[in-house]
């Protein structure tokens, strides 16, 4: 009996960011962040629509927004926190 090696396609995988929101404060200040420093975002982010937004613009908001002066620094450590906790996935498409 011979082996049959099967050929399966190459599946395209995209790189993308998991960004694990736990607490009300943690979506409140991370939409506050998109609000604030992002210039594209036409309507204003809430809690509903917080998930249609890529995660790059989100990471990018948060980081501008750890960096910035307009937060305390309980605030900024708030910031720092959900940047640790992000995670890069592989999408498979």
């Amino acid at each position: 009996m011979t082996a049959k090696i099967l050929q399966f396609p190459d599946s395209k995988k995209i790189k993308g960011y998991k960004i694990p929101l736990y607490t009300d404060e943690e979506i409140f200040l991370t939409a506050a962040a998109i609000n604030i420093f992002c210039d594209s975002v036409v309507q204003k982010v809430n809690e509903k629509n917080i998930t249609d937004y890529d995660p790059t613009l989100v990471i990018n908001a948060l980081v501008k927004a750890k960096e910035s002066n307009l937060f305390s620094h309980n605030t900024k450590s708030i910031f720092k926190r959900i940047l640790q906790s992000v995670e890069k996935i592989e999408i498979r498409v």
